[in-house]
């Protein structure tokens, strides 16, 4: 009985040493985060969802949106990623002096029907091509996220420039 105790102490001290601790959000993807975070539209409905935490993932285009650099940003509403944003940047300059000019947001869910469709709430204007790059974007991120926590997010100051041409949704 008494091997038992050090024996379940070694048993967590393996979990713990093979669990790894994720890495912080790539720059980009927190700067794009941090522009919907703060802005007066409330693009990431904080005020709604009373998150402390957002799974958001990310994928850049380097040329689809009239050969302009683009990053489509996932921000996954629901645990078992069947819901949620996505937002459309056009990336202008580079870091340190990046300008994140946000396009679009659409809203999406997937079909419960074990044929896992996904289905956007509000189609953003540009025809069947953005609607497929933003589906698109949803499947490539797919369990490829990272946890931004929402404290950070309106604590820190901006390090990149947001502006927004999206229409208020």
């Amino acid at each position: 009985m008494r091997f038992l105790a050090p024996l379940a102490l070694l048993g967590l001290t393996l979990f713990a040493t093979t669990v790894p601790a994720q890495e912080p959000a790539p720059k980009v993807l927190f700067d794009a985060a941090q522009c919907l975070a703060t802005s007066k539209e409330d693009w990431l409905s904080l005020g709604h969802r009373r998150a402390t935490d957002l799974e958001m993932g990310y994928i850049a285009d380097p040329k689809s949106f009239g050969g302009q650099q683009m990053l489509y940003v996932v921000d996954y509403s629901s645990p078992l990623h069947t819901a949620g944003t996505v937002s459309a940047f056009a990336l202008q300059g580079k870091l340190p002096q990046l300008t994140l000019s946000l396009q679009f947001v659409v809203h999406f869910q997937q079909s419960g029907d074990g044929l896992h469709t996904i289905h956007l709430v509000n189609p953003p204007f540009g025809g069947i091509g953005t609607q497929q790059r933003v589906i698109s974007s949803i499947r490539q991120v797919g369990l490829q996220t990272w946890t931004i926590p929402v404290e950070s997010l309106v604590t820190e100051p901006n390090q990149a420039t947001c502006e927004s041409d999206a229409p208020n949704q």
